[in-house]
């Protein structure tokens, strides 16, 4: 039976879904605005284009530099996303609710993919907003509880902001609740696609509201795509 903690709990939970999905709408408004609405949505009224849960980028876009550092302690460079499909998701570790909603939503969709024989050229990447607490140590634990070959990285403020402003991206942390040292980090809820020429395909929205089933579907609808063009 549920109690009064179940419910605020789920009012709380509730809460938060609509602030990611207001921020994946704004991670999506600042990349339209960015690029144009005729290179973003042009795909939309394309009769070749895939009905995605998100946006389909056409031309795909490409990404700055970056210098981060894996959970296995090796650099990562945008070079480092050439040659695989990337799924990146913007989280933290220490998060209660939607980034192991979503890492086990796309554990669940690597499941399917591998199902189809469709898995072995995609990488799902937990980009931590959160260097402060998420050592390479801490992510390599996190990530692994998920899927092994689930992947981490983080780095500096700075070197994360390469990667987000172009990315529409928000993070915030909040400030320790009643003098603790325990904080929460406002974040986009939004996975991030990446072709193997390492250029943004495609933006999945509501990730926390789909299926791992509309997930791998639409992750094959896009590959699918790209291999047309």
């Amino acid at each position: 039976m549920s109690g009064p903690a179940d419910a605020a709990t789920s009012r709380g939970w509730q809460t938060r879904r609509g602030l990611l999905a207001a921020m994946g709408f704004i991670a999506v408004l600042a990349l339209v605005l960015g690029i144009g609405f005729g290179r973003a949505l042009m795909s939309r009224f394309s009769p070749e284009s895939p009905a995605i849960a998100g946006v389909l980028i056409e031309p795909p876009i490409a990404l700055p530099d970056i210098s981060l550092t894996q959970h296995t302690g090796e650099p990562l460079t945008t070079a480092s996303f050439q040659g695989r499909w990337n799924l990146l998701f913007f989280g933290f570790a220490s998060c209660p609710d939607v980034c192991p909603t979503t890492l086990q939503q796309l554990k669940q969709a690597m499941k399917m993919l591998a199902a189809r024989n469709r898995d072995q050229d995609v990488t799902v990447w937990l980009i931590s907003v959160d260097p402060e607490r998420d050592t390479p140590k801490r992510l390599a634990e996190y990530v692994s509880f998920f899927n092994p070959a689930f992947r981490g990285a983080t780095g500096s403020h700075a070197e994360l902001r390469k990667l987000t402003q172009p990315l529409g991206v928000f993070y915030q942390a909040e400030p320790p609740k009643d003098g603790g040292d325990y904080y929460q980090v406002q974040h986009s809820g939004a996975i991030f696609v990446l072709n193997p020429a390492a250029r943004l395909q495609a933006v999945f929205t509501h990730p926390h509201d789909m299926t791992p089933v509309a997930l791998a579907d639409d992750l094959d609808k896009v590959r699918d795509y790209f291999r047309r063009q």
